[in-house]
Protein backbone atom coordinates (compact mmCIF):
# COMPACT_ATOMS: atom_id res chain seq x y z
CA UNK A 1 0.00 0.00 0.00
CA UNK A 2 1.68 3.40 -0.76
CA UNK A 3 0.29 7.37 -0.01
CA UNK A 4 -0.36 9.06 -3.25
CA UNK A 5 0.72 12.66 -3.23
CA UNK A 6 0.40 14.00 -7.08
CA UNK A 7 3.18 11.72 -9.02
CA UNK A 8 4.74 11.02 -6.61
CA UNK A 9 4.17 7.76 -4.20
CA UNK A 10 5.67 6.35 -0.97
CA UNK A 11 5.25 2.93 0.13
CA UNK A 12 3.82 2.68 3.54
CA UNK A 13 7.04 0.81 5.02
CA UNK A 14 9.38 3.75 4.11
CA UNK A 15 10.35 6.02 6.63
CA UNK A 16 10.82 9.78 6.52
CA UNK A 17 14.45 11.35 6.23
CA UNK A 18 14.30 12.42 9.81
CA UNK A 19 13.36 8.87 10.80
CA UNK A 20 16.17 7.75 8.81
CA UNK A 21 18.48 10.53 10.42
CA UNK A 22 17.68 9.36 13.92
CA UNK A 23 18.12 5.48 12.78
CA UNK A 24 21.62 6.79 11.87
CA UNK A 25 22.33 8.88 15.05
CA UNK A 26 21.32 5.62 16.93
CA UNK A 27 23.43 3.41 15.05
CA UNK A 28 26.68 5.71 15.26
CA UNK A 29 26.03 5.77 19.41
CA UNK A 30 25.73 2.18 19.63
CA UNK A 31 28.90 1.44 17.59
CA UNK A 32 30.09 4.05 20.19
CA UNK A 33 29.45 1.92 23.00
CA UNK A 34 30.98 -1.01 21.10
CA UNK A 35 33.95 0.70 20.92
CA UNK A 36 34.40 1.14 24.78
CA UNK A 37 33.09 -2.61 25.13
CA UNK A 38 36.04 -3.63 23.30
CA UNK A 39 38.76 -1.22 24.60
CA UNK A 40 37.43 -2.31 28.20
CA UNK A 41 37.27 -5.85 27.60
CA UNK A 42 40.25 -5.73 25.17
CA UNK A 43 42.09 -4.04 28.52
CA UNK A 44 41.06 -6.42 31.12
CA UNK A 45 41.67 -9.55 29.19
CA UNK A 46 45.00 -8.55 28.42
CA UNK A 47 45.92 -7.15 31.66
CA UNK A 48 43.81 -8.98 34.02
CA UNK A 49 43.33 -12.40 32.13
CA UNK A 50 46.43 -12.70 30.69
CA UNK A 51 45.77 -13.10 27.21
CA UNK A 52 47.55 -12.64 24.27
CA UNK A 53 46.65 -9.56 22.40
CA UNK A 54 45.31 -11.40 19.33
CA UNK A 55 43.24 -13.83 21.50
CA UNK A 56 41.86 -10.26 23.50
CA UNK A 57 41.38 -8.74 19.96
CA UNK A 58 39.09 -11.52 19.10
CA UNK A 59 37.11 -12.33 22.40
CA UNK A 60 36.82 -8.20 22.67
CA UNK A 61 35.32 -7.89 18.73
CA UNK A 62 32.55 -10.40 19.73
CA UNK A 63 31.45 -8.93 22.76
CA UNK A 64 31.36 -5.79 21.10
CA UNK A 65 29.42 -7.15 17.82
CA UNK A 66 26.87 -8.90 20.60
CA UNK A 67 27.07 -5.71 22.55
CA UNK A 68 26.20 -3.87 19.06
CA UNK A 69 23.45 -6.23 17.93
CA UNK A 70 21.76 -6.01 20.90
CA UNK A 71 21.10 -1.99 22.16
CA UNK A 72 20.56 -2.28 17.54
CA UNK A 73 17.69 -4.90 17.92
CA UNK A 74 16.22 -3.40 20.73
CA UNK A 75 16.59 0.42 20.05
CA UNK A 76 18.38 1.70 16.86
CA UNK A 77 16.08 -1.04 14.35
CA UNK A 78 13.59 -1.84 17.03
CA UNK A 79 10.18 -3.50 15.68
CA UNK A 80 8.22 -5.81 18.03
CA UNK A 81 6.36 -7.54 15.87
CA UNK A 82 10.16 -9.43 14.17
CA UNK A 83 11.51 -9.65 17.91
CA UNK A 84 11.31 -12.91 20.19
CA UNK A 85 11.86 -15.99 17.47
CA UNK A 86 15.25 -17.30 18.76
CA UNK A 87 15.93 -18.69 14.59
CA UNK A 88 15.49 -15.20 13.62
CA UNK A 89 17.11 -13.84 16.41
CA UNK A 90 19.78 -15.37 16.02
CA UNK A 91 20.24 -15.55 12.08
CA UNK A 92 20.16 -11.79 12.20
CA UNK A 93 23.13 -11.64 14.99
CA UNK A 94 25.45 -14.08 12.24
CA UNK A 95 24.56 -11.37 9.44
CA UNK A 96 25.29 -8.43 11.60
CA UNK A 97 28.39 -9.99 12.57
CA UNK A 98 29.10 -10.67 8.57
CA UNK A 99 28.72 -6.78 8.44
CA UNK A 100 30.37 -5.51 11.01
CA UNK A 101 33.79 -7.87 9.26
CA UNK A 102 33.09 -6.56 5.84
CA UNK A 103 32.63 -2.93 7.74
CA UNK A 104 36.41 -4.05 9.02
CA UNK A 105 38.11 -5.21 6.16
CA UNK A 106 36.89 -2.02 4.37
CA UNK A 107 38.62 -0.32 7.65
CA UNK A 108 41.62 -1.85 7.49
CA UNK A 109 41.78 -1.33 3.42
CA UNK A 110 41.73 2.66 4.24
CA UNK A 111 43.93 2.67 6.99
CA UNK A 112 46.65 0.63 5.03
CA UNK A 113 46.22 2.55 1.49
CA UNK A 114 46.26 6.01 3.39
CA UNK A 115 48.99 5.33 6.07
CA UNK A 116 51.14 3.55 3.38
CA UNK A 117 50.24 4.98 0.46
CA UNK A 118 49.65 8.39 0.60
CA UNK A 119 51.87 8.61 4.42
CA UNK A 120 49.00 9.87 6.15
CA UNK A 121 49.39 9.66 10.09
CA UNK A 122 47.36 6.37 11.06
CA UNK A 123 45.29 8.87 13.44
CA UNK A 124 43.84 10.49 10.86
CA UNK A 125 43.75 7.30 8.68
CA UNK A 126 41.78 5.65 11.40
CA UNK A 127 38.92 8.64 11.69
CA UNK A 128 38.61 8.51 7.57
CA UNK A 129 38.24 4.79 7.93
CA UNK A 130 35.71 4.98 10.76
CA UNK A 131 33.51 7.63 7.86
CA UNK A 132 34.16 5.21 5.10
CA UNK A 133 33.22 1.94 6.71
CA UNK A 134 30.24 3.60 8.68
CA UNK A 135 27.73 3.78 6.03
CA UNK A 136 28.44 0.72 4.89
CA UNK A 137 27.91 -0.55 7.93
CA UNK A 138 24.64 0.96 8.59
CA UNK A 139 23.15 0.01 4.91
CA UNK A 140 23.95 -3.18 5.32
CA UNK A 141 22.50 -3.43 8.94
CA UNK A 142 19.26 -1.20 7.68
CA UNK A 143 18.72 -2.94 4.33
CA UNK A 144 19.66 -6.50 5.01
CA UNK A 145 20.01 -7.40 8.65
CA UNK A 146 16.92 -5.73 10.10
CA UNK A 147 15.05 -5.79 6.75
CA UNK A 148 11.28 -6.55 6.90
CA UNK A 149 10.00 -9.30 4.66
CA UNK A 150 8.63 -7.23 2.50
CA UNK A 151 11.83 -6.39 1.12
CA UNK A 152 11.81 -2.26 2.56
CA UNK A 153 13.84 -1.86 6.08
CA UNK A 154 12.16 -2.44 9.04
CA UNK A 155 10.52 0.37 10.64
CA UNK A 156 9.09 1.41 14.04
CA UNK A 157 5.80 -0.06 15.46
CA UNK A 158 4.43 3.26 17.31
CA UNK A 159 1.37 1.12 18.43
CA UNK A 160 1.31 0.19 22.15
Amino acid sequence: MSTSVGYLERPKNRISASEEATKLVKFCLVGLSGVGVFYGSFLLLIYGGGLSPWLATAIGHILSVTNNFTWNELWTFNNRQHQGHSATLTRRWFKYLLTTLVAFFIAECTIVSLTGGFGIAPWISGILAIAVATPVNYGASRFWVWRTPHGGARHENTDS
